[in-house]
């Protein structure tokens, strides 16, 4: 699993060769965001329910 902010060519990169090595290997974007005075981080799209 590769954890990351965003997905340059670099990274999505390594996802692909991993794959071609028959490496189940897994891109997932997180984003920070302020909740109630909280820094939390969750994965992009995800949405904070109250």
């Amino acid at each position: 699993m590769i954890i990351a902010a965003d997905s340059p060519k670099q990274v999505t990169h390594s996802v692909v060769r991993l794959s071609e090595m028959s490496l189940d290997t897994d891109l997932i974007q997180v984003g920070p965001w302020k909740v109630e005075g909280h820094l939390v981080a969750g994965r992009a799209g995800d949405r904070v329910r109250r």
